[in-house]
């Protein structure tokens, strides 16, 4: 089976995982720390906290389905290319064909010379 580099999944390196994480955990310290220190009631500060949160799982949520979405495309493509793959071993152009229609009899080898004149 031949692949492509648009089917082969992409690893991700550690030091790209670690700095997607201390980003994610530096911007969230961030605005509970904003969120904290505002002037304002704390039941703003709760709702603020709660609705913050709740955009952080949306995120990921999102995210986790665009991921999903795009695994199944790429297992799709490769049941796509299984098919043609069968397809294609199954398909022999050498094999030998018959040129006799359904009606009429097999023909055999062609006489060498002329064709048998009739009287």
């Amino acid at each position: 089976m031949s692949t492509t580099t648009a089917d082969t999944p992409s690893k991700s390196t550690g030091g790209f995982m670690l700095q997607a994480i201390s980003s994610f955990a530096i911007s969230l310290l961030g605005l509970m720390i904003g969120i904290i220190s505002l002037p304002v009631d704390p039941w703003i500060r709760g709702f603020l906290a709660v609705t913050a949160l709740f955009l952080v799982s949306s995120t990921i949520t999102i995210s986790k389905v665009v991921r999903d979405r795009e695994e199944a495309t790429v297992v799709y493509r490769r049941i796509d290319q299984a098919r043609l793959e069968k397809v294609l071993a199954d398909y022999d152009p050498l094999r030998e064909v018959s040129f006799a229609g359904p009606a009429g009899p097999p023909m055999g080898p062609h006489p060498v010379g002329p064709p048998p004149q009739s009287r």
